[in-house]
């Protein structure tokens, strides 16, 4: 897997932002999932743009807070991405925004392709029993203490137009709270009596992806959530080293430290511009290894 820049948002004074997957194969041919995948961004940012276009329009010849009227950008998160020779699945934490920023902005992007036909797998197919199965989605939304509130109160709303990625752990489903975006992975294990044979087939192929060394852009490790917490590095960093070396940063060792060495990376504290202060006051670290690099926030 290799992380590709999003597509143009093709609105005057909206900007474009973020990385979404591609996929190489020396022997199986993916041509036709990465011109699906390239696809669905643009169908989704079609969705946008007649709402972009008449915000642009309204605020035409005023002087806005920032150079932009708004922006699209897509995230890369290497935990909800699976890609074999049978089956690419992936949850694109996306943002279609108007400036000021308006509630709901942030959003989701599932995407799940047959291998090599580049066809389009939708929710419904993956199960005999829809409505037995969402109900089991339901559930677990319910039960899932990190969401907010409105979301445990109504996993059904929540779970309406719910988008998905077939994991190697399970099915994850992006939910979208009133203030930020989360997901939900369920085990496939509670799901399997309400697969179809075309669930059953796809959820066992799913294989966490290799990546290319990609020096250019970072991806998650872990997503910010409600805390702002994050953790991300660039292609060539196995998400395993950068937990590894943020255990490291945070430690008693570094704490109390601006600057520190962990894992053979070097990691300075940073925060509002300054380097000056210590890993337990800026709770935000920037480290690197020649090319590679890894962020991190603690929320």
């Amino acid at each position: 897997m290799v992380s590709t820049a999003t597509p143009r948002f093709p609105v005057a004074r909206f900007a474009t932002g973020g990385t979404y997957p591609q996929f190489r194969d020396g022997t199986v041919a993916v041509r036709g999932v990465n011109r699906a995948l390239r696809a669905a961004i643009l169908r989704d940012q079609r969705g946008f743009e007649p709402y972009a276009r008449r915000y642009a329009k309204q605020v035409a010849g005023r002087r806005l807070p920032s150079r932009y009227a708004g922006y699209y950008q897509t995230e890369l998160d290497r935990t909800l991405i699976s890609a074999s020779t049978t089956v690419v699945s992936v949850l694109i934490p996306r943002t279609r925004a108007v400036l000021p920023l308006r509630p709901r902005s942030d959003g989701w992007l599932g995407i799940t392709i047959r291998v090599p036909s580049g066809a389009r797998v939708a929710l419904p197919e993956l199960f005999a029993r829809r409505g037995s199965a969402m109900r089991v989605l339901e559930a677990h939304a319910r039960s899932d203490k990190l969401f907010v509130g409105s979301l445990r109160r109504r996993p059904a709303a929540a779970l309406r137009n719910a988008q998905f990625a077939l994991l190697p752990s399970g099915l994850a489903v992006g939910v979208v709270g009133p203030a930020y975006q989360d997901d939900v992975i369920v085990p496939y294990r509670v799901l399997r009596p309400y697969l179809s044979a075309l669930g059953v087939k796809l959820a066992a192929q799913a294989r966490w992806p290799d990546y290319r060394p990609d020096r250019a852009n970072l991806s998650y490790c872990r997503r910010p959530a409600l805390s702002l917490a994050e953790l991300s590095a660039t292609g060539d960093v196995p998400c395993a080293t950068a937990r590894k070396v943020e255990a490291g940063v945070f430690s008693q060792r570094c704490g109390s430290k601006n600057r520190c060495v962990a894992s053979g990376f070097t990691c300075l504290a940073f925060w509002d511009g300054r380097y000056d202060r210590p890993f337990d006051y800026t709770h935000h670290a920037v480290c690197h290894d020649g090319t590679r690099r890894i962020e991190m926030d603690e929320g």
